[in-house]
Parts: structure tokens; sequence; C-alpha cells
């Protein structure tokens, strides 16, 4: 059962579980609908128990002698509606009991079939929903568990129902007894359901909007609580603060719920008080018929019973159901924004080998007039960019805060495609790429990037691993139309098989570690590139935030993608270490005939690329090699002298020059060149 993006109605809580296990929940439907229809039956039957008993208590009364054959067809009489009696009420403890077997299997089907959904919408959300508030505050609402919502909707729809037939099935009864009483009871259970319909929705909203402010409130007691924060808590202090507003966050959260419980409290006991009263009320008018002799005593009894229980189904049980229906009415309205919500083309495509079958030569990128602003802002990010970026070679992207390095690589990855302009790859408009061809041509270290609990070697082959998913899953490279590229030979399939089987090498991860700097660390750890990481497993990896980003940066060129992006992941390393990182980056691609884009802040990381580019204002305004950009004395130069203390120390030449040379101060107090 495929769930699909559409609006969604409260009928399709049926829907749902009826095309996932349909024998199971017409199952479930009709013990619910049996189970409704015993209090009508109870009437009937308590009224022929109590007359039978009435019947033979007055016999015995009598004190006439009667012969034992005579008690004993009374007793027998007696005993036939108390045994109906008996068998009823035993199959409804019997249908509640099975019923409740039945909900767990289908609600273990509706896991199964709903939450791997679920997660796969997430993750193949458009990426602008991912940077929108409103997105995640949807999510948020819509649950981690939506199986579990769906199918206790379910329930509660079968609740609501069970309800219904319940009170319907004594009106009946009620009314074919004494038709005025039971067109009474009608008249005030109506507007009592109506206004447990309306307090179910203000529940919803009230929840809706305290959801913020929650959200809120448990991102501080994460600061609070978590393990990673606990160096930055002890040593700054800033626990009190953090509490503080923790608690005016939940403060306003459970500000908004309180006042909608206290309204709904004060209408839900004055309901109570109501039906009460009606099931009192009901009760003495019916000695009315029972006096006239209309009413025999035994369905006064069973009718009086039965008008009781429904007055409290009426003040409690149906106003909490009719509650969450309006609740779960209400929750249609985002699961079916939720579902609608754009999802990126390709997101869970394998990456597509065929590309890394193209000559690396070829993997020219080009950026031509391209203008981009982010959603709900009109200030635009990149305005005009022309930009070439020869294959091959290496590139260091640099420039102020917001001047949109990184937004260049959203663009290149895909990201975002509602820029103006173009941007090509191996001279085909970039908008034209499958995402599965995307994922084969870059490979990006982000700034933030993600440190997966898993295994060292699957930490590493993470993306690699995933590839080679047949050549069915993927079009030909070549059938596309690149103007460098040639139609993909017959051989495909053996080339994704030969990359398949050289990334699940065993060396191979051990190499991509040894390149990043990470040789010592894994000999030292005990089952070698089968060690958990994290803290999650017995006897896992605890790794430094300098590790992490080196294992993240082996995880990037571990793949062997002809364009390499690193987009400053080098925050957390010292600048000499980063700088090596950096060449050695460089040298990878270089042996593999890669382009690699280093997008950076420290601008002594840039001095070896073989070109910088500086953007401002949303345009490339200068462009060349470390010691060109320094005598044109433009931003470049500004930058670079703002922070030259983070770089060199400024020695004195021959002829009382300076040398401008970056250098960098190791841990040892000594001066250490940067090289290109």
């Amino acid at each position: 059962m495929n769930l699909e993006s559409r609006t969604y109605t409260p009928l399709d809580y049926v829907k749902i579980p009826l095309r996932i296990a349909p024998l199971l929940t017409l199952s479930v439907m009709t013990l619910l609908t049996a189970s409704a229809l015993v209090p009508s039956l109870l009437i009937g039957l308590t009224a022929g128990f109590v007359n039978a008993a009435l019947t033979l208590a007055g016999s015995a009364h009598t004190g006439a002698a009667r012969p034992n054959s005579s008690i004993e067809h009374g007793l027998a009489v007696l005993a036939e509606p108390l045994a109906l009696l008996a068998l009823t009420l035993l199959a409804s403890r019997l249908a509640s009991l099975s019923s409740k077997a039945l909900k767990l299997r289908l609600g273990r089907r509706m896991r199964e079939q709903i939450d791997p959904q679920i997660l796969r919408k997430r993750g193949s959300l458009a990426y602008p929903h991912i940077e929108h508030d409103a997105t995640w505050d949807l999510i948020a609402r819509v649950g981690k568990e939506p199986s579990e919502r769906l199918s206790g909707a379910f329930y509660n729809l079968l609740d609501a129902a069970e309800s219904l037939i319940r009170i319907a099935g004594i009106l009946v009864v009620l009314t074919s007894q004494v038709w005025w009483i039971g067109a009474l009871t009608l008249a005030v259970a109506f507007p009592l359901m109506k206004l447990s319909f309306s307090l179910g929705r203000e529940d919803y909203r009230a929840y809706a909007a305290a959801r913020k402010p929650m959200r809120r409130a448990d991102d501080l007691r994460e600061m609070l609580s978590s393990r990673a924060d606990l160096e930055e808590r002890t040593l700054f202090g800033y626990g009190e603060a953090v509490g503080r507003r923790w608690n005016e966050a939940f403060e306003e959260a459970s500000r908004i719920i309180r006042q909608a419980l206290r309204n709904n409290f004060v209408r839900t006991k004055s309901a109570a008080i109501l039906a009460s009263l009606l099931g009192l009320a009901v009760s003495l008018l019916l000695l009315l018929p029972l006096t006239r002799g209309t009413l025999s005593a035994g369905m006064y009894v069973g009718l009086a019973t039965a008008v009781w229980n429904l007055s409290e189904q009426m003040s409690w049980r149906l106003s909490q159901v009719l509650q969450q229906v309006a609740e779960n009415r209400a929750f249609l309205d985002d699961w079916s924004a939720f579902m609608q919500l754009e999802e990126a083309e390709g997101a869970e495509d394998l990456p597509d080998f065929a590309v890394r079958n193209l000559p690396p030569e070829t993997m020219t990128i080009a950026f031509e007039d391209v203008s981009f602003a982010y959603p709900g802002s009109e200030r635009p990010i990149l305005d005009g960019l022309t930009l070439t970026l020869e294959a091959g070679k290496r590139y260091a992207i640099v420039g102020r805060n917001g001047a949109g390095k990184s937004t260049l690589v959203k663009l290149l990855t895909g990201l975002y495609t509602d820029y103006s302009g173009r941007i090509t790859l191996a001279g085909r408009d970039l908008r034209e790429w499958s995402a599965a061809e995307r994922k084969a041509a870059f490979s990006v270290t982000f700034q933030d990037y993600a440190n997966y609990e898993v295994p060292l070697r699957d930490q590493v082959m993470l993306g690699s691993k995933l590839f080679g998913g047949g050549s069915d899953r993927n079009e030909s490279f070549g059938e596309k139309g690149i103007e460098h590229g040639k139609r993909r030979s017959s051989s495909s399939d053996k080339i994704q098989n030969s990359l398949s089987a050289s990334l699940s090498d065993p060396d191979s991860v051990r190499k991509a570690l040894e390149q990043v700097g990470l040789s010592d660390w894994l000999a030292s750890l005990p089952r070698g590139t089968h060690t958990p990481l994290g803290r999650l497993e017995q006897g896992a990896a605890e790794l430094s935030g300098g590790q992490w980003q080196r294992v993240a940066l082996a995880r990037s060129v571990f793949g062997g993608a002809p364009v390499l992006i690193l987009d400053e992941p080098t925050a957390a390393l010292d600048p000499i270490s980063e700088h090596r990182l950096y060449e050695l980056f460089g040298s990878i691609g270089e042996a593999a005939g890669a382009t690699v884009i280093q997008i950076t802040h420290r601008l002594g990381a840039a001095v070896s690329a073989d070109e910088i580019i500086v953007l401002d204002g949303g345009k490339a305004t200068e462009r060349g090699s470390h010691e060109e950009l320094l005598r044109l004395g433009g931003l470049y130069a500004e930058l670079y002298e703002s922070q030259r203390s983070w770089y060199k120390q400024e020695l004195p030449e021959k002829g009382g020059r300076f040398d401008s040379t970056p250098r960098f101060v190791d841990d040892d107090g000594e001066i250490q060149e940067v090289t290109k």
C-alpha cells in the first residue's frame, strides 16, 4: 500500500488499514460492532430475567404448597434467561479480548507499511523544505510515529461508531417502549455530542499553537542535559540562564494548553451534569408507564440501567471519543499538507557509475549569468555570476560571510534548482543531470557533516557502498547526449560491478583513512575498520572533533568522484593540520584527475590552490593565485591583511622589504612556512 500525495479525508482512516490488512481490519470492525449491540440485547435479557425472578418470588411469597415439579419448572424458567445473560456477558468479554489481540497485529502491520514510507518521504523532501522552520513544525505535529497516529485514529472512529451504535440501540428500545421518552432523550443527546466535537477541535488547535514554544523548550532542555554540551555547560556555567529560558518557553506552551483545558473542563463538567440529570429524569419518567401497567418491572430495570449507562457514555466516554475524532480530523489537515510537500526528484536513486566512465578532462564546470535568492528573501545571494572552473584543477572559493560560497555548492549539487541563468558540467546543463548522475559526479564534505555511530568501515563506505545498483536503475550517461561523452558501451554492467568490488575491498577503506592521516589511530583500534564509533555500543571508539572530521573527509575521498568539494569541513582543525589536509586533497585530486573545490574563510588554506576566486556581491570579483591577488590589492588582500596574525609572522628581507609568505606557529612555538 503506497501513501499518495493528495488531500486526505476522515474516510481514509478506514481505507488505509483496509488496504494494508483487509481481513484483520474487517475482523476488528465486526467484533466492535457486535460489542456495540450488547447493551441493547442486555435490556431484553435483563427484563426477561427480572420478570422471571419476580414471578418465582411471587409464587414463593404466596406460601401455597406446590409440587416439586412446579418448583423445578420455575427454576428452569429462571435458569434460561440467566444463562442467556451470562453467555452474552461472556461473549462480550471474549470479543473485547480478541479485539485487543487483533488491534496489536493490525498496529504492527500498519507500522511495517507506513513508517518506512514516512521516513522515505522525510528523506526525499526538496531541500528548500529542510531549511524552512514551518516544515519542521509541521513534521513535529505529524509526529515521529505516524502509524500510531493513523491506527489510533482508526480505532477512535471505531470507538465513536461503537458508542453511537450503543446509544442508537438503547434509544430504539426505549422509543419502542415509550416513544416520547426516546424522542426527549435524543433531543438532549444531540447537543451534547455536538459540544464534544467542538471541544476536540479546540484541543487540537491549542496543542498546535503550543508546539512551537514546546519545540524551543525541547531544544533548551537538550542544552541542559545532553552529554555533548557537558563541557561548555560546565565551563561557561550557562545552566541557570538557559534554565530560565527553558522555563519561559515551557510555561508559554503550558499556558496555552491550560487555557484550553480550563475552558473545556467547565463545559465538559456542565455536559456531564446535564447527562446525569437526563438519566435521572428518564428513570423517573419511566415510572409512569410502569405504574400504569404498560411497562413490565423487568423492562423498567433494563431500561433504567441502560439509560444510566447511556448518560455515562454521553457525559464522559462519548465526549472524549468525539473530542479525539475532532482532533484527528484537524490532524488530517497537517497530514495532507505533509504528504503534499514537494519531493526532490531521484532522491532515493543510486549513484550512476557511468559518470565515472567519462574522461576526467571533460568535467569542466561553468556558471553562466547565474542569479539566486533564497525562498522568502528578495536579496540575491548570487547576482549574475559568470565563472568557469576547468576540469582537473584545484580552486579555492573565498569571500566575506554571506557572499554565497556555500550557496554555490548547493546549486552545484542540485539542492536548489530555482536559479536563473545556466550551470553546466561536462558541457551539459546541470538541470538535465539526474540525481543519480549528480551523486556520482560530486563528493561533498559539508561544514555541518554528520557523525554516524556505526562501524568505521560503514562510516567511510556509507555513500559509496550503495553504488552499483545495476544498469536497470540508471540510464546510460551517453544516452543523455553529453557533448564530450560517448554512448555507454555494453560493458556498463562490468564497470558497475568492478567499481562496486573495488569499493567493497577492505584495503580501499584503509587507504582512504591513511590518506587523511588516520593510519596511527586506525592501528590502535581493537577491531580495526570493524570497530563501532560513538557511544551506542560497548567497546565503541569515542572520537575527538578533529577525528570525526577526518573520518568525514575519508568518506568524501573514498568514492573517487570526479569533483571533490570541501565546504569548510576543517573548522575544528588547527591551521597547520587544515593546510596539510587541503594539500592532501589537492594531491588526491591531482592523482585522480579530479576537480577540487574548497570553500574556506581561512585564507592561509587557499594559498596552494591553482586559482583563488573571490566572491563579493554575488559575483566573482577577483581570481588568480595568492601572489597575484595580494599584488592586486583588492578584497582578498584586505581579508588576508585582517587575518595576518593567524597565518604569518613577517620577517624582514634584504632591502628592508617584508616576506609575505604565510607562516604558522606550531604547537612547539616553531614557525612553519606554508608552501605550495
